[in-house]
């Protein structure tokens, strides 16, 4: 996964045609050239760490709540845990967790044995 995120990221402009220029122009065009390549490379090295950082965090979180993130995926359905809780951080998954507790306390009355229903007298006679 770090290696697609760190590769190299070439240049993909078709070469531009030779013309006539003086070389006072060919010198500033060579310049301006250097100058948004070069600030191309520093975008894609930001991209590159800012998603580095990102993936730590990631797994920084992973490895601290492996218990509650096992808990959250035999609460959910299919056993996926919602997208998202774990790039938000511990505070998220507490949240979630809070969450099905407190339905699953609600859903206690529908889930209990239903009263036996007495039979009046009235209806025997």
């Amino acid at each position: 996964m770090f290696y697609n995120v760190l590769k190299y990221e070439g240049d993909t402009a078709a070469p531009a045609k030779e013309e006539d220029v003086s070389p006072d122009k060919a010198k500033a065009l060579l310049n301006e050239d250097a100058k948004s390549a070069s600030k191309q490379r520093i975008m894609s090295l930001k991209n590159k760490i800012r998603s580095i950082g990102k993936m730590a965090k990631i797994l920084k979180t992973l490895r601290q709540e492996n218990e509650n993130i096992t808990k959250l995926k035999g609460l959910c359905p299919g056993y996926k845990i919602p997208p998202g809780i774990i790039s938000e951080g511990t505070d998220a998954i507490q949240e979630a967790m809070a969450q099905f507790e407190k339905a699953k306390k609600m859903d206690r009355i529908n889930e209990g044995m239903p009263e036996e229903m007495k039979i009046s007298s009235d209806q025997d006679e």
